[in-house]
């Protein structure tokens, strides 16, 4: 891997609803580029990103939702309120997978 990319994982808790999916600044808003997987009783998947901050948001049944466990949240460009993530230069426990 990369020195200069770092593994996010993103986490949702809940149900099996069929699926679930983040979108954000790191993949230009696509909402299928990185579906979340089921396991466990939570949804999760791992992204490699460089430092920096990320604007982002799950996509639930078509709808936006926020991340339940962040606490900073900015104005979405499609709406909403959307979470922030904030990848340190230097790889944290925070954040890494």
């Amino acid at each position: 891997m990369r020195a200069d990319v770092h593994p996010v994982t993103f986490r949702y808790p809940g149900a099996d609803v069929g699926a679930i999916s983040v979108m954000g600044s790191f993949n230009h808003w696509d909402p299928t580029a990185h579906p979340l997987i089921y396991r466990d009783g939570e949804w999760r998947t791992t992204v490699f990103l460089p430092a920096g901050t990320y604007p982002y948001a799950f996509i639930i049944g078509g709808r936006i939702v926020p991340d339940p466990d962040s606490t900073r949240t900015v104005p979405g460009p499609r709406g909403g309120r959307y979470s922030v993530l904030v990848v340190p230069g230097v790889p944290s426990p925070a954040h890494a997978a």
